[in-house]
């Protein structure tokens, strides 16, 4: 799963993927995480009893046109992702479900105070997790208040999407389907990318790998089907985007730092304050920078911890890797996407060292014959 919230994407790949080994979790597990797959389970449920056919749904005399006309760019883009982009050709995002809400899952974050790695949710068959997610925002409410009163960073965000990663055809959601043409071709490349690999307990990996397809997909999108007044404003957000990504994950590294000295934490305590201070600060001069551009400001506002930092690494930490491997190959996605499942099927300690090479050098210069 993986959705806008703010600047950030959210996921929660655990909640549907559980339908099907329910049955054998019931036996094998503790009450409270029963009841943790029993929400997610109905959830889901309810989800799809509120699906209909989308060709259907443009069909009908009762639908609105502007309901039409948001459902005829999706069944575009989702050709476009088939034909263009070698993402799976199956029933996902065919039909429409109006859940009659703004989100459908709200996700948990939680990371230490003196640390930018977020805490892991664990769970069997799909490993840990960077965040545990519930269909009820008020659970998820609940565990946050108790994670900070244990002394952890917390963030509690609504998200819009999610993805079963193949195994149920994903319906497209009332809460994202008026989104920009940028924005829903790139969550619809983006869920699907999901189901062409997932890779147990990493989830930096699954999401970074998301996000490279995601991008590169509005990329070939915009420039085959993009309207050149919706083209201009892609085009400036992608700039500014580039720049803040790395200003984020240039605070986060500071941090990690700071972190990492033979220090009392007493004095880190104050050092992560200053660093925080600092970037609140550096922000405020590169929005002027920006003439106006504004787009960050409410995700600045709301305030900076180690967990926001966290599942903003989780997205974007190897993004440049991907990136620099669908330039290495030339934009054959085939060629891409088989490259990708051997880096996944290697162990996790390689994996990263490549990825990691292959972030830091342009693609002509990268040594990461392993993942050729």
């Amino acid at each position: 799963m993986g959705v806008k919230y703010g600047v950030v994407k959210f996921t929660g790949y655990s909640t549907s993927v559980c339908l099907v080994i329910f049955s054998v979790l019931v036996l094998i597990s503790a009450c409270s995480t029963v009841g943790y797959y029993s929400q997610s389970i109905t959830g889901h449920l309810k989800v799809w009893s509120k699906r209909h056919d989308i060709e259907g749904l443009i069909a009908a005399e009762t639908t609105s046109p502007r309901l039409k006309k948001q459902l005829k760019k999706i069944i575009a883009m989702r050709h476009f992702a088939t034909s263009q982009l070698e993402l799976p050709n199956n029933y996902s995002f065919k039909s429409y479900a109006d859940i009659k809400r703004s989100h459908i899952v709200w996700n948990v974050i939680a990371a230490p105070e003196l640390s930018t790695e977020p805490k892991k949710w664990c769970f069997p068959v799909v490993g840990c997790l960077s965040y545990i997610g519930y269909f009820a925002k008020h659970k998820a409410v609940a565990l946050g208040k108790e994670m900070k009163q244990k002394g952890y960073d917390v963030i509690v965000g609504g998200v819009t999407a999610y993805s079963t990663l193949g195994w149920f055809s994903d319906p497209v959601l009332s809460t994202y389907v008026n989104s920009s043409d940028p924005e829903l071709a790139g969550l619809i490349f983006h869920e699907l990318a999901h189901q062409i690999i997932y890779v147990k307990g990493d989830t930096t990996f699954n999401e970074s790998f998301a996000t490279a397809v995601e991008l590169y997909g509005i990329d070939r999108w915009m420039a085959k089907r993009g309207t050149p007044e919706v083209a201009k404003r892609y085009a400036r957000y992608k700039k500014y985007e580039r720049q803040f990504h790395a200003f984020i994950l240039l605070y986060r590294q500071k941090l990690k730092i700071v972190y990492a000295r033979n220090i009392p934490d007493e004095r880190k305590r104050v050092l992560k304050k200053q660093v925080i201070a600092q970037m609140q600060l550096e922000y405020k001069q590169r929005r002027k920078r920006w003439k106006g551009y504004k787009d960050y400001d409410a995700w600045m506002a709301a305030g900076i911890n180690n967990a926001k930092l966290a599942i903003f690494a989780t997205y974007y930490n190897q993004v440049p890797a991907f990136s620099n491997l669908i330039r290495q190959k030339k934009g054959d996605m085939n060629l891409f996407f088989q490259a990708v499942k051997r880096l996944g099927a290697m162990d996790k300690k390689q994996r990263d060292v490549i990825l990691s090479r292959l972030g830091a050098n342009n693609t002509e210069n990268s040594d990461s014959a392993k993942a050729k």
